[in-house]
């Protein structure tokens, strides 16, 4: 049985490429279940056409899409290039988008299942039952029944992650990636490979569609250190951790720091997140010994009601306490915050440009409050994004909370109350981890973009 996992494409906006993590989690499930055949395509590498053209000429029995909020387009395409290239192909999809809205995904006639959640498990129960059984008793698995959506039972969170594979990290060209921009900006142009250590966020922040689950799951120190052994053995220096909140067990965070400190030589490690108003000096240091160079943390806003409001509720005094803290052991930060909040008042919005131009992060991202399905905001009754909207979803105002004029001016004020100053420009080139030219560039485009064009 010959079996396709491929990753939608973002779109003409063309978001961030990293390597897909989940497909190659789910590609060492099947391996491990004794299904050999399987190949990872990730759209963003190639061309729409391109990238359909190998869809449909692929000659996979089992199809398996998979596509966050702002590749509901392209999987519906890929699903409709899977079924003409192969009319009896299984087309199952999975991650954000499908999880969110299965019943919508079904109402495509060209999608046979949706596996919803978690996939390692309900995916190779899926395809063992294509062999007999049926899919009826397959947890976590959409199907059709008399031609409505039907699940049989939703499937648990998987409470022990080190029985799961490692990552089939040789699905994927690693260096493909270093040609495009990351989640992590600093490292474009290098070899890296992403991990994640752990899943769950038991934070409830309106705006997150918790596709993992609220409750913190989390590998041991002992699997983290095996894993990034394997990395280092493999030749990667560069180590992105996806978790969303990596360092919400302190003791866990500081046992894997001090089993990486002083083992693997030129190791960097780079973090997409971490919950400042969590760490403390003993934690950064044991974060710079171990290697770190980067990390990217949420704040959302700037305004302490607001916090509550939106379920965030950072700590706002540790969070600008920490970030200093960092800065002065010469740790690359960046943080996030969102504009155009329901309900959200101008002077809000503008608590937050002051506030985040008062703190010493590096650098910022200014975004716009966006409401996907599946999210507290939806649920809510504010109007959420469709697949067809797509092309616009990480940086546009289809699907903003607030009308777009007054976000963006809100956001362009913030960009430069934030990068006008000239301390925080030179803390940025005496702490950048890497000043390769290329690094460089793409700071410099962002900047002007974000400051000249904020969308």
């Amino acid at each position: 049985m010959k079996i396709l996992l491929a990753k939608a494409r973002t779109g003409k906006s063309r978001g961030m490429v990293s390597p897909p993590l989940g497909l190659m989690y789910l590609s060492a499930a099947l391996k491990a279940a004794n299904f050999r055949d399987v190949e990872v395509l990730h759209g963003d590498l190639y061309s729409e056409k391109v990238f359909l053209e190998k869809i449909a000429s692929s000659g996979a029995d089992v199809v398996g899409l998979s596509a966050i909020n702002a590749e509901g387009a392209s999987l519906h395409a890929a699903a409709a290039a899977a079924r003409q290239g192969r009319p009896g192909a299984f087309v199952v999809c999975g991650g954000h988008y499908p999880s969110a809205d299965p019943a919508g995904c079904l109402a495509d006639r060209n999608i046979d299942a949706v596996a919803q959640g978690e996939g390692e498990t309900t995916l190779v129960e899926a395809v063992k039952a294509l062999g007999g059984g049926g899919l009826d008793a397959v947890a976590g698995l959409w199907t059709r029944r008399e031609g409505k959506p039907f699940l049989p039972a939703r499937r648990p969170f998987l409470k022990d992650l080190d029985a799961l594979p490692l990552p089939d990290w040789d699905a994927v060209d690693a260096g493909a990636y270093s040609r495009h921009v990351p989640q992590t900006p600093l490292l474009y142009g290098a070899r890296y490979m992403s991990l994640m250590t752990s899943r769950g966020c038991p934070y409830r922040c309106v705006f997150c569609h918790g596709l993992m689950g609220r409750e913190f799951r989390a590998h041991t120190p002992a699997r983290v250190l095996a894993e990034v052994g394997e990395l280092y053995r493999r030749g990667f220096r560069n180590l992105e951790i996806a978790d969303d909140v990596f360092n919400y067990d302190r003791e866990r965070a500081l046992a894997i720091f001090g089993g990486l400190a002083g083992r693997f030589p030129g190791l960097r490690l780079y973090f997409c997140g971490i919950r400042s108003d969590l760490l403390d000096g003993q934690l950064l240091d044991a974060m710079k010994s171990a290697g770190t160079v980067y990390f990217a943390t949420g704040l959302e806003t700037g305004d302490a009601r607001l916090q509550g409001a939106i379920g965030k509720g950072v700590d706002l005094a540790r969070f600008s306490g920490n970030v200093r803290l960092a800065a002065e052991k010469g740790i690359f930060t960046t943080g996030g915050f969102i504009f155009g909040f329901p309900g959200e008042t101008l002077g809000q919005m503008l608590a937050t440009a002051r506030y985040a131009a008062s703190t010493r992060l590096h650098t910022a991202m200014m975004a716009t409050c966006l409401v996907y399905p599946g999210t507290e905001l939806a649920r809510s009754g504010a109007p959420a994004l469709t697949p067809a909207a797509d092309d616009g979803t990480y940086a546009g105002f289809s699907g903003a909370a607030v009308p777009g004029l007054k976000v963006a001016a809100v956001k362009l004020l913030a960009n430069f109350l934030f990068y006008c100053s000239p301390s925080r420009a030179w803390r940025i080139l005496r702490d950048l981890p890497d000043r390769r030219p290329a690094v460089l560039w793409l700071l410099l485009k962002k900047l002007f973009f974000r400051t000249v064009f904020p969308r």
